[in-house]
């Protein structure tokens, strides 16, 4: 998986932001980001998607970002800045790691 980078906001469109929703979606999906009940979660996911399908952070990512921030003690903000980006590619290298028996 690539690299997310920053800074990345609300209105912002192109392949920054379709990698940043990669890394979204992976953390929905391992449970990273914890909904509230599975259907708090099945809207988040719905959001996501309706976002990536136009390359936009919009509402749903910055919902999804503001909800990673929080779990993760950092500025919530719903914005990608480089403490953001750090955390989040620091998930993604240890996930493409190998895991050693």
């Amino acid at each position: 998986m690539e690299k997310v980078s920053h800074p990345l906001k609300i209105g912002m469109q192109g392949t920054a932001v379709v990698r940043l929703h990669d890394a979204l979606q992976l953390c929905l999906e391992l449970g990273v980001l914890v909904a509230e009940s599975p259907r708090d979660r099945g809207q988040l996911a719905l959001g996501l998607a309706h976002d990536r399908a136009r390359a936009l952070y919009g509402d749903a990512t910055a919902t999804l970002v503001d909800r990673f921030q929080g779990e993760r003690r950092l500025l919530a903000n719903g914005e990608v800045d480089a403490a953001v980006a750090d955390a989040l590619n620091e998930l993604m290298r240890c996930w493409d790691s190998p895991k050693l028996h």
